[in-house]
């Protein structure tokens, strides 16, 4: 049995505290998309794998970024204590999104700080259809 007053008041502060969640991870999304973009080094890896894909006549659809990588952008803003970063350190959730494309962490990434990744066209070896 509920009660209405104890129920709406308890309804009341988990909305409160979802929302202060959300803007706590709007703000963890948004700083780490400007780490990323005031690093040189990234920005060019990403322009240049996207230039092949373009050339390729493929679509950006993920880029993966390396632990290191990764680091750098938890060194670099303030860390909200609630979120569950073996999320996002495992790939299973982006850290923040570049020109709408999900950032992700892969730690398989050692020799490389990122990795753009495209759409496939798979063709057919009998039809030479796609």
């Amino acid at each position: 049995m509920k009660i209405p007053i104890l129920s709406k008041w308890v309804e009341s502060q988990v909305e409160k505290r979802m929302e202060d969640q959300d803007g706590e991870l709007k703000r963890l999304f948004e700083e780490a998309r400007d780490v990323i973009l005031d690093n040189n080094m990234l920005l060019d890896a990403m322009a240049k794998q996207r230039v092949l894909l373009l050339r390729q006549k493929r679509k950006p659809i993920a880029i993966f970024i390396s632990d290191k990588v990764l680091e750098d952008i938890m060194s670099k803003i303030r860390l909200p204590f609630h979120i569950q970063w073996w999320k996002i350190r495992e790939g299973k959730t982006p850290i923040t999104d570049v020109a709408k494309i999900p950032v992700y962490v892969n730690s398989l990434l050692k020799d490389a700080a990122l990795l753009v990744v495209g759409s496939i066209v798979w063709k057919s070896e009998v039809n030479n259809e796609k």
